[in-house]
């Protein structure tokens, strides 16, 4: 049982951080200074996680998919939010947003296959994803 609660600490510790660099971000947007805004979260990010986003972003499907794997604090829900994160940092950065579009599709994509609900939020996602990385 101490077990089970340390894990769900754990994802609801993972689910705020992820959305704390989501309200940081989004703030940092209206105010024009991003790419500052980004930076801190890399190191947040690297703090918590291991690794910068730059770095989870440029991550191969095997990879991510170990990576997964070996956190189970990141749950479909945080998973989620972190394909929305890489989302938000691929419309506002200039150099290589492609990037983090393939990684936000990934992510979702393994939520549809991994999980047992549909969700047509995730599902518009996946579909807005596509047309970005098609048109590109």
């Amino acid at each position: 049982m101490e077990q089970r609660d340390y894990i769900l600490r754990e994802i609801e510790k993972i689910g705020q951080m992820i959305l704390g660099i989501m309200g940081k971000l989004q703030s940092k947007k209206q105010t024009k200074e991003f790419h500052a805004g980004l930076n801190l979260a890399n190191q947040e990010f690297d703090e918590e996680i291991g690794m910068s986003l730059e770095m989870f972003a440029g991550m191969d499907p095997d990879s991510l998919d170990a990576f997964f794997k070996n956190h189970p604090e990141l749950n479909s829900t945080n998973q989620e939010l972190l394909a929305d994160l890489l989302i938000d940092i691929g419309e506002e950065i200039s150099d290589e947003p492609i990037v983090y579009f393939r990684q936000a599709l990934q992510i979702l994509n393994r939520i549809d296959l991994d999980g047992k609900t549909f969700s047509m939020e995730r599902s518009g996602k996946i579909k807005y994803l596509s047309n970005k990385l098609h048109s590109n």
